[in-house]
C-alpha cells in the first residue's frame, strides 16, 4: 500500500469534535474494541497538542476490501512509526478505522493481546478527520470509486 497524499501540519491545525462519544456511538466497532469509546479515553485528544508536528497522510481503498485496506493501512502506519522513533523520542501513530488487528477483539472480558500493533482511529482522540484534511489541503472523496482513509504520525 502507498501513501496517496501527505502533509506535514501543526498540531494546532487540528479539528476536534465536541463530543466525540456520541459522534463515535454511531459506529460500528463503538464499544466493541479497547482502540474505540467508551474504552479508549476521547478526552485524550488534548495530548496531541503535546507534539510539534504531524504527518496526516492518506490512503485509497481497495474496491471493495475494506478489511485488506484497514489491514494494509495499519501495516503502513506501524512502518512510518518505527521510522520516525528512529529520528525522534516522542511519537504517537493514528490510525484509521478501528483496530484490525484481531479477528474479534479481546475487549472487554481481556487486556489488549496486542497493544504494540493497536493504532486507535483519529476519531477515538477526537480529531474531526474530514475537516482537518479539508484544512490541510488533502483530498477527501474520489471519484474513482475508492474511499480515502486517513492516519497520522505525531511527533516531536
Amino acid at each position: 500500500m502507498e501513501i496517496f497524499e501527505q502533509r506535514i501540519i501543526s498540531p494546532s491545525d487540528v479539528f476536534f469534535i465536541k463530543d466525540c462519544e456520541k459522534y463515535c456511538a454511531g459506529c460500528e466497532k463503538y464499544n466493541k474494541t479497547w482502540s474505540c469509546p467508551p474504552a479508549a479515553d476521547v478526552s485524550d485528544g488534548k495530548i496531541l497538542t503535546d507534539y510539534k508536528k504531524a504527518l496526516l497522510f492518506s490512503v485509497k481503498s481497495y474496491k471493495n476490501d475494506f478489511k485488506k485496506t484497514w489491514a494494509d493501512a495499519r501495516e503502513l502506519t506501524l512502518e512510518l512509526r518505527s521510522e520516525y522513533m528512529k529520528k525522534y523520542k516522542s511519537v504517537l501513530a493514528v490510525g484509521c478505522s478501528g483496530c484490525t488487528v484481531c479477528e474479534k477483539c479481546s475487549y472487554p472480558e481481556k487486556e489488549c493481546l496486542f497493544p504494540e500493533k493497536m493504532l486507535r482511529p483519529m476519531e477515538s482522540y477526537s480529531v474531526d478527520v474530514f475537516k482537518t484534511a479539508e484544512k490541510a489541503g488533502l483530498t477527501t472523496s474520489s471519484r474513482d470509486g475508492n474511499y480515502i482513509f486517513f492516519a497520522s504520525i505525531f511527533f516531536g
